[in-house]
């Protein structure tokens, strides 16, 4: 298992959760905790937090396994509250390619190995596209300053 590049996640991954990530093959498995600014219900995670870790962690798969992948469907189903300040792990698994469509799921396991909650997107990867987008928010970016 080795600890993923931080140069594959999110900067507003890196900005908004504790989390910690490892590529274990074809898996990629990610230690995180939720912590009172995530809070949802009482001394519990906020469904988007925890939709927002699974969608992060997926398309971090899709980037380290070599696609320029944009979320293209999320689907979550919430099986046992999130305490917070309760170590997490995140499993994401590659399912399928079929053409530049790249099918991910993901489970949100509790510190005994409970499923608390588990993902399945849809990934498109944008391949040479992805470049004309970076120019041309780049682009934006610079007319903006």
């Amino acid at each position: 298992m080795k600890t993923l590049n931080k140069d594959y996640q999110s900067t507003f991954l890196q900005s908004v959760f504790d989390v910690t990530v490892h590529l274990n093959g074809d898996v990629l498995e990610a230690d995180v905790t939720f912590h009172a600014k995530h809070e949802g219900p009482p001394g519990h995670a906020h469904g988007g937090s925890i939709a927002t870790v699974l969608d992060e962690m997926m398309g971090t798969l899709a980037w380290a396994s070599g696609h320029k992948a944009v979320a293209g469907r999320l689907s979550v189903d919430y099986r046992q509250p999130v305490p917070l300040e309760v170590p997490h792990r995140v499993t994401c698994r590659i399912d399928e390619r079929r053409g530049r469509k790249v099918f991910i799921s993901a489970d949100l396991l509790g510190p005994e190995g409970q499923v608390r909650a588990q993902s399945e997107g849809i990934f498109f990867d944008l391949g040479e596209d992805f470049h004309a987008l970076r120019e041309k928010a780049e682009a934006a970016r610079q007319d903006t300053a």
